[in-house]
């Protein structure tokens, strides 16, 4: 029986094992670390992956002002030019202006 390694599992896949000891291969849900069929469908995982979900949606809303701030510096102020190109260039194709 070969071991599935964390590096080599893909996140989105269920991380349970069934009794012959194989992962269980099928797509997590939401937030979550598992599929349906082994726990992900109870009231209180729905409940932890989504109160996990709006913390990770908070600290992304935290970072967003400190590397546009950041970038917005990097565009102006850089000393090199190719670093203030890549920087315009990838606040372009971010969106971000």
């Amino acid at each position: 029986m070969e071991e599935t390694g964390i590096a080599r599992r893909d996140p989105r896949r269920c991380s349970a094992h069934n009794r012959a000891g194989a992962p269980c291969g099928k797509f997590t849900m939401r937030g979550m670390t598992v599929c349906r069929n082994n726990g992900g469908g109870f009231p209180q995982a729905k409940a932890k992956a989504e109160e996990l979900i709006e913390i990770a949606e908070m600290r992304l809303r935290g970072l967003a002002p400190r590397a546009v701030a950041k970038l917005e510096a990097l565009v102006t102020s850089a000393n090199s030019e190719q670093v203030r190109l890549q920087a315009e260039t990838g606040a372009a194709t971010s969106g971000i202006h």
